[in-house]
């Protein structure tokens, strides 16, 4: 009777001892799961756009955004419903110029009715990609530049649109991209 109460005993004590410990390898994956948690929470920014159009650094605060009047290629993204930027591809295999995209652009805007004055005009350069930019005030406060960029053979479409206040923060975004990750 002993020997089993003492065995009973042992058992039992083993048994409470083992479930309260973790083994290494547990250990380390809690370890490395809080660790990406604290590296998610410190990240303020990812990539967001397509292989088709480019991709630019999104702060995490901005939402993604659809305008039914886009193109079907296009990807937008926006700091609320007036402050967006536009990703698309107006060009590819060589098909067209950034001078007749510039071209089509003003030409549109001119026969909507935005006087010249307007309307300008100037090269550029985005995160090291050369192109051409237009600028166009509209008649509700809102600004809308467009940039051109050819790479590739392809002419993408990189714009930002709104408020003359949020002109800055939607540069800043605009400045990131790149036509890959």
């Amino acid at each position: 009777m002993n020997l089993k109460r003492i065995l009973f005993i042992l058992f039992l004590g083993l048994y409470l001892l083992s479930c309260g410990n973790k083994t290494k390898s547990e250990e380390n994956k809690q370890e490395e799961n809080q660790k990406n948690v604290e590296n998610t929470e410190k990240s303020t920014e990812n990539r967001y756009g397509s292989n088709l159009v480019g991709y630019v650094t999104k702060p995490n605060d901005w939402m993604e955004f659809e305008d039914p009047d886009s193109s079907v290629n296009a990807v937008q993204l926006s700091i609320d419903p007036v402050n967006i930027i536009t990703l698309d591809i107006v060009g590819v295999n060589g098909n067209s110029t950034v001078e007749k995209a510039v071209l089509l652009t003003k030409k549109r805007y001119l026969n909507l009715g935005i006087s010249l004055e307007n309307i300008s005009e100037k090269n550029i350069e985005i995160n090291g990609y050369k192109g051409k930019q237009v600028t166009i005030k509209i008649p509700d406060g809102r600004v809308l530049i467009v940039n051109y960029i050819e790479d590739n053979g392809n002419i993408y479409y990189i714009s930002q649109e709104g408020l003359p206040k949020y002109q800055n923060e939607l540069t800043k975004v605009v400045n990131t991209w790149r036509p890959d990750k």
